[in-house]
């Protein structure tokens, strides 16, 4: 254990550390050390830290090792030798090596200089979120004004008769805009008389749309797998989903997102600053993935969170004691909903793929994992007190044992329920679209709850944003009451 918290302080502070040249040892958990090699055997490489510490890391924990320079030193002297180039390719080339190195400045310096070069660039002008529309290049924001014709209203490009009625305080609700508390539905009072009247009692469609206060909270809550960061996929990259899954997530107050690390949740933390992120790594070090819980702020708060992991130590952080590829984890939060008597417990996580994992038996203990602490956050005489959302990435179908294990007769201490069977659903049950849009039956993502949380409609989200999908995953999501 002393050794793993070395190794662990160790990575931060290389991690963390100024880099004007540096050997680079990438882990297999993801992670990575920085500084001098010093060593190397058959069976470890001993590198010296930035902190003057030396750490000797066994051959089966390094991925790879590679030298590279301080990025940024490595931009001005692949920028000085193009200086005088007049090469539009050359200069593209070099701003999209920037941008997959995060030198976004840098980037956009260079695609800028292609467009002085050629101003109808069409590599360097797609770079920079430009649109072509009838043969002349806007950038984003000409488009979206000159061509779209709409304006900006607190961050965000709505039409300017949504524009006028987002000012008069008016919501969307099913599609029309209306009242938040739905005013238009109820007739005009009669004109007070000197005695109070009683006041009439609200019918059941006005109590189904009344706004998230008083003695109730009605919310979205939504999982959604936002794929990592593949080089390999192209035009479906990070940096060009980012933006679309930002504004996927929007549609919901609660959300709990999968394959999610740190990089991607610093984008859709500048993207979504109205939600509060938690969520760490899922390796010793604290990078990989993070199964990150989201909560929009206005609409919820968090009391209080953590994490474990699904092992046989779920306690100690970055433990994997069943021989998986990866560490697995669960983030879970305590969240108090406007307007709710009963708190909120939302769970996240993220089960191995099938035959990935060493043991295939691996979800199967990680739900029981789960189950566990369940049992001892959520005590018997609380049960009806705390609503509980599981959320998350199962990597098996329903009708497997992961979710025998966490829903049904056998899991009676937890009482949890699916939310496919709560309320009405799509036709198709498939959560993974590859990109492609496919509609499939294999339900890998769920939403379980327990406790006072009633579900009222269950959506899959199978549309398209900016005209690209947002994952590999549809999103899925649940309009729920909590009283």
């Amino acid at each position: 254990m002393n050794a793993l918290r070395t190794l662990a302080l160790a990575g931060l502070l290389l991690l963390a550390g100024a880099s004007a040249r540096a050997d680079v040892i990438h882990l297999e958990s993801g992670g990575q050390y920085r500084g001098k090699i010093v060593s190397e055997t058959s069976r470890s490489v001993t590198i010296k830290t930035r902190g003057g510490g030396t750490i000797r890391v066994p051959r089966d924990e390094i991925s790879r090792i590679v030298k590279e320079e301080d990025l940024a030193e490595t931009f001005k002297k692949r920028r000085a030798k193009l200086e005088d180039s007049r090469s539009t390719k050359a200069w593209c080339e070099l701003g999209d090596w920037a941008r997959s190195k995060k030198l976004e400045k840098q980037a956009r310096g260079c695609y800028e200089r292609a467009l002085k070069l050629d101003e109808g660039c069409k590599p360097a002008r797609e770079a920079l979120g430009h649109k072509l529309h009838q043969g002349r290049w806007h950038t984003l924001e000409e488009y979206n004004r000159d061509v779209l014709g709409l304006v900006l209203y607190k961050g965000d490009w709505v039409t300017p008769a949504d524009k006028a009625n987002l000012e008069a305080g008016l919501v969307k609700r099913d599609g029309r805009w209306v009242m938040p508390k739905d005013e238009s539905k109820k007739p005009k009072p009669a004109k007070p008389k000197p005695s109070k009247a009683p006041k009439p009692k609200p019918s059941k469609a006005d109590k189904d749309d009344e706004p998230r206060r008083g003695k109730g909270a009605k919310f979205r809550a939504m999982s959604f797998n936002i794929r990592y960061d593949f080089k390999n996929d192209g035009r479906n990259r990070w940096n060009n989903r980012a933006e679309a899954v930002a504004k996927t997530i929007k549609q919901a107050e609660v959300v709990a997102i999968q394959e999610d690390k740190a990089h991607q949740v610093e984008d859709l933390e500048r993207l979504l600053p109205d939600y509060h992120f938690v969520g760490g790594g899922r390796n010793p070090t604290g990078s990989g993935e993070r199964c990150s819980i989201l909560v929009r702020r206005k609409e919820g708060k968090i009391k209080d969170w953590g994490e474990f992991w699904l092992s046989d130590t779920p306690e100690v952080k970055g433990s994997n004691t069943w021989s998986d590829r990866y560490p697995r984890k669960v983030t879970w939060a305590l969240i108090d909903m406007k307007g709710a008597r009963s708190p909120l417990l939302v769970l996240n996580t993220h089960l191995p793929e099938k035959d990935k994992g060493r043991d295939p038996e691996n979800r199967i203990k990680g739900a029981r994992v789960m189950n566990e602490f369940l049992r001892k956050r959520v005590p018997s005489k609380e049960r009806k007190k705390i609503a509980i959302l599981i959320a998350g990435d199962y990597n098996s179908a329903p009708d497997e044992e992961p979710r025998k294990t966490l829903v049904g007769s056998g899991n009676t201490a937890t009482g949890l329920r699916d939310s496919w069977n709560e309320a009405p659903h799509p036709s198709f049950a498939g959560t993974f679209n590859g990109f492609k849009g496919l509609h499939t039956n294999h339900r890998i993502d769920w939403l379980l709850v327990g406790g006072p949380l009633r579900v009222r409609r269950y959506h899959t989200f199978d549309e398209k944003v900016d005209d690209r999908w947002p994952s590999d995953h549809y999103p899925i999501w649940i309009d729920v009451e909590l009283r």
